[in-house]
């Protein structure tokens, strides 16, 4: 018998949904981070006479997409046998919490994939009802890595970077103004690769302040390098990150 076989067969021998039973989610839309665990939140009415679960008790989650079982749990345990191979042992529910009406879903080790559509049902003797959540997919920026090439005529300044989605970037001038620069992106699996290039004819000195802003995980880096030339190292390079914090590379300019 196939999971959806299964399941309706236990929705059909359910009571009829009281209006009252509702199935509801805290976020209509969540982020999940790259690497980091992810919790879609659901509730449904708690138990009468909590811890007990209520009678014939189902809680599903599937990604409407392609009908995959991420998790289910019924006859009052987790059942992973049809549950889908992406999901496995990344999932979780917080058992000791369901009687109180708590059927969230905890995934592990986040990737691309797991972005999309998710339901959320719950039946049990008292009725039965379902919700939809909405997960984006992020990942946050690596810490810059800085290139300086100086020739006869002109100074190039590089920072190539990792992270999810596609960042805003912005090349400033010492009084702020903005500069034109070339940008390089290809796209892995999982990461959208970064390489950003000004190059300006060589001068004495230059003062320049490059930014990332990684919109969904509110990630803004800033750094600013300035040195002059002649032999000399840069006089200051400057880094400012705000939400990421790291270590920076300087390089020496010969």
């Amino acid at each position: 018998m196939s999971f959806l076989l299964l399941i309706n067969s236990v929705l059909l021998s359910q009571a009829a949904s009281s209006p009252s039973y509702r199935v509801q989610v805290p976020a209509r839309t969540v982020l999940a981070v790259r690497g980091w665990p992810l919790v879609i939140g659901c509730t449904f009415p708690p138990a009468n006479s909590p811890p007990a679960l209520p009678g014939n008790l189902v809680i599903t989650w599937q990604r409407l997409e392609n009908n995959q079982v991420v998790h289910s749990f019924y006859y009052g345990q987790d059942q992973m046998n049809y549950q889908s191979q992406d999901y496995q042992n990344r999932t979780t529910l917080f058992n000791s919490q369901i009687s109180s009406g708590n059927a969230s879903l905890r995934l592990t080790d986040v990737r691309l994939q797991d972005a999309g559509r998710y339901l959320c049902s719950v039946s049990d003797s008292r009725g039965m009802d379902k919700a939809e959540v909405q997960v984006q997919y992020a990942a946050y920026y690596s810490e810059p890595r800085l290139t300086i090439e100086v020739s006869a005529t002109s100074v190039s300044v590089e920072y190539e970077m990792e992270g999810y989605p596609e960042p805003e970037l912005l090349w400033q001038g010492p009084q702020g103004q903005k500069l034109t620069y070339d940008t390089e992106i290809n796209k892995s699996e999982e990461l959208i690769h970064v390489k950003t290039r000004y190059v300006t004819s060589r001068t004495n000195s230059i003062s320049l302040t490059f930014s990332l802003t990684n919109q969904p995980t509110s990630q803004v880096m800033q750094k600013s390098v300035s040195f002059r030339n002649g032999g000399s190292p840069p006089n200051a390079v400057k880094d400012r990150i705000v939400v990421l914090t790291a270590l920076t590379t300087l390089l020496s300019l010969l």
